[in-house]
């Protein structure tokens, strides 16, 4: 979501940069690289904002989201409580087919249901 917002990055020099669709789609694919490793990604973007329009915004206390430049991406481990692994086995051991209902992205739900199960049985539904 954060990185929609965004119209610039810093490079690794340090330096900002247009965030172009071809730089876009490299953020995309690391941001899926983390969800596929099970990891939460959090984007970190601020927005340079004029002394003057400082003042109108105190007022109004909300800032337009858009035209902010990426920081930076963040991989979190969020591991699974502990007795879920355990707990979906024997639900699968007894037969129950087991569904699993997210509003993570569905490339993290997929690999936390994999990591959990070490089988692909159990079925991450994202977003219903």
């Amino acid at each position: 979501m954060i990185l929609a917002m965004c119209s610039s990055y810093y490079d690794a020099s340090g330096i900002v940069k247009d965030l172009n669709d071809s730089e876009r789609m490299k953020f995309e694919k690391i941001i899926q690289g983390m969800a596929a490793s099970s990891l939460r990604c959090i984007a970190f973007a601020h927005k340079q904002i004029p002394e003057e329009e400082y003042e109108n915004l105190k007022e109004q206390k909300k800032l337009e989201e858009d035209s902010l430049t990426l920081l930076g991406l963040v991989g979190i481990k969020d591991p699974c409580r502990p007795g879920v692994k355990k707990a979906v086995e024997d639900c699968q051991y007894a037969g129950v087919n087991i569904k699993m209902i997210t509003g993570d992205n569905v490339f993290t739900a997929r690999a936390l249901a994999t990591d959990k199960t070490k089988s692909n049985k159990l079925e991450a539904i994202d977003k219903l």
